[in-house]
């Protein structure tokens, strides 16, 4: 699929599901109080994750690696309530970054999806055993959007 047509398929799903985009903005003051981090070292899949997750409305913050993606994490200038992760990635892959943070007190209970092209079994399972709430495989964007959205819901800090 040329990067065009994944770009029209994000924005036509993310048209259709403007009652989800509704209730998460009505969860927080406005969509763009939450933020996203977008872990992958290619910048083609960054662009197409910025662009869906732009519709969206949430603030983004991207890196290139785990390494980056640590550093950012620990400067603590945003409060993050998703965190979106590449598996193949130089330095420090996903699944060493997402053990990273599950691991630290300060971050542990950020969601993480893992998205990657693999697309085997056992790399959903290490997924799951590395802390991911959902394993998505490059690039369905009817899923990427629902396994985003739902996961930025199901950690929603509501006042009681």
């Amino acid at each position: 699929i040329a990067l065009m047509d994944i770009a029209k398929n994000v924005k036509s799903t993310i048209n259709q599901s403007t009652s989800d985009t509704a209730q998460l903005t009505l969860e927080k003051s406005k969509a763009s109080d939450y933020c996203v981090m977008i872990v992958d070292d290619s910048k083609t899949d960054r662009m197409i994750m910025t662009k869906a997750l732009s519709e969206m409305g949430v603030t983004l913050v991207e890196a290139v690696d785990g390494q980056d993606a640590l550093s950012k994490l620990k400067d603590g200038s945003h409060d993050f309530d998703a965190m979106l992760i590449d598996i193949e990635m130089p330095r420090m892959d996903g699944f060493h970054f997402a053990a990273n943070i599950k691991e630290d007190d300060r971050f542990k209970d950020i969601p993480i999806v893992f998205n990657s092209s693999i697309s085997d079994h056992f790399s959903e399972i290490r997924g799951k055993e590395a802390g991911g709430e959902a394993y998505l495989t490059k690039f369905d964007a009817s899923v990427f959007y629902k396994e985003i959205s739902k996961v930025i819901k199901s950690h929603v800090k509501t006042e009681e």
